[in-house]
């Protein structure tokens, strides 16, 4: 084939900014990836100051043009996913949601560069099945490189033969078999699908929905919605599609908003409890989101492994009723971040004796869960998995949220900049100045005074932004006009 005439990918990297040797690893893989004619799509490179970063993700992970996205994944990037931390935490979900959609089949690429003690490679709990490529060590590195490259041009590593036709003697059964239609059997054969016989064609039972909670964000840059809602009864992929849609085309038909006659943005999320809303963890079922990117067709991404789960029964595992398990698993996650919080004060720029301590810390934890609920550490660790596949939530490590009377105007990134005392720990925090011109009626010749006016609701936003733990990937919290 012509080189003119190969069409280029285009991918975006994911990764974590686990260090600074792990970004350039990062950044060294993406131009060997673009010598090589891939057209690559990192945020080094493409998100430059002033754009959003998860609008950036948002439209990276979903935008048609990019064929293909490579996950990096150490254990920083598995951690940060699993306990959706960070911007790999709202990265990690995006892709997720693509993964439960079924899209992710060939789109998304785990490249594994480190694994743990025993030998298990570093993956995200949503990536634990994925066929991946592993970029760890030197040794093999070229030849696994070869088949990452390979899967980015779309090139099969097997050829699959061509399709025969059935033997004579299997052809002779099917005529003798009179309940069976013949024309229907070679039509199945030829197409290679597998038809239902036993298809139940009565119509699905009622889905029970209430909305919770709705927000509408009117700025001059969007009019925009966003809908919970709890669903129960027969909760099936069908049928959430179905309400989904139905919800969608009644938003569509309001008008009459201050800044845009029709809604711009559209958001619906479908939960199976209040609780799962209400943690602010990406816990949904179903969504179905609509945004100037989308060109006026509304995406729907369903989670049917979930679905798969809604209204089972709680069953004993290891004698331990669920929601014993599930107060474990909270204990669990309470115990990892208490380990890592540890090593970093004790070791705050020694990244070597960091990870060893925070092994340690964690082992000696669980090991004294264990202890509490008679458990072993294999069922510890079956337990932990447990509450990340069925979507558990995730407990809150945070308990004192104070604000020092500090604020700073920020002429390069125009924000108005301020510290949280988070636990006893300082966490830099901005508002922008989008947020305080849509919300707060700032001028631009003085924004501080209306950030003086309205300290005590800013405070209060910030403070639930914090135990919602939407930090952004260098752990400081921006509140933009969409978080009001």
């Amino acid at each position: 084939m012509d080189a003119k005439k190969l069409k280029t990918p285009k991918v975006f990297i994911s990764y974590s900014r686990s260090s600074q040797d792990h970004e350039n690893w990062v950044l060294n893989l993406a131009k060997k990836l673009r010598d090589d004619g891939i057209d690559i799509i990192i945020d080094k490179w493409d998100l430059g100051i002033g754009h959003d970063k998860y609008a950036f993700m948002e439209r990276m992970v979903t935008d048609e043009e990019i064929s293909k996205v490579i996950i990096v994944s150490d254990k920083k990037y598995m951690e940060k996913a699993d306990s959706r931390k960070g911007g790999v935490g709202t990265e990690s979900q995006i892709i997720s949601r693509d993964i439960y959609e079924e899209i992710g089949q060939s789109k998304f690429i785990p490249v594994v560069v480190e694994f743990d003690k025993n030998f298990s490679p570093c993956l995200p709990a949503f990536l634990k099945t994925r066929i991946y490529i592993d970029l760890s060590s030197l040794d093999d590195f070229d030849e696994n490189y070869s088949l990452l490259l390979r899967c980015l041009y779309d090139l099969s590593i097997h050829i699959k033969p061509e399709l025969g036709i059935p033997p004579k003697y299997i052809i002779e059964l099917i005529k003798t078999n009179s309940d069976i239609n013949e024309k229907q059997i070679f039509k199945t054969i030829k197409n290679g699908k597998v038809v239902d016989w036993s298809k139940d064609k009565k119509k699905l039972a009622s889905l029970n929905f209430k909305i919770i909670n709705e927000i509408i964000d009117d700025v001059p840059t969007k009019t925009q919605i966003h809908q919970d809602m709890i669903v129960s009864g027969n909760v099936t992929k069908e049928n959430l599609q179905s309400l989904l849609l139905k919800q969608y085309k009644s938003l569509a038909k309001r008008s009459g908003f201050k800044y845009h006659d029709k809604l711009t943005n559209i958001y619906i999320y479908l939960y199976d409890s209040g609780k799962k809303a209400m943690a602010g963890q990406g816990l949904w079922l179903a969504m179905l989101q609509l945004s100037p990117f989308d060109k006026n067709k509304p995406e729907i991404s369903i989670r049917e492994e979930q679905i798969a789960r809604f209204g089972h029964k709680s069953l004993e595992k290891f004698g331990l009723k669920e929601t014993t398990r599930e107060l474990i698993f909270s204990k669990i996650v309470l115990s990892e971040d208490m380990a890592m919080d540890k090593a970093i004060k004790l070791y705050p720029t020694d990244i070597h004796k960091q990870a060893e301590l925070e092994g340690k810390l964690r082992h000696k934890y669980l090991r004294n869960i264990g202890k509490e609920y008679s458990l072993s550490e294999d069922q510890i660790r079956q337990i932990s998995t447990e509450g990340l596949e069925n979507q558990w939530i995730m407990p809150s490590t945070i308990n004192e949220v104070g604000f020092p009377k500090k604020r700073t105007w920020d002429t390069k990134g125009f924000t108005i900049t301020f510290p949280a005392e988070v636990d006893g720990r300082k966490i830099p925090c901005a508002i922008s100045m989008e947020a305080l011109e849509d919300h707060f009626e700032a001028d631009s010749s003085n924004p501080l005074s209306a950030f003086d006016n309205n300290r005590s609701i800013i405070e209060s936003i910030t403070e639930n932004i914090i135990r919602l733990e939407r930090f952004e990937p260098d752990e400081s919290i921006l509140i933009r006009t969409m978080d009001i």
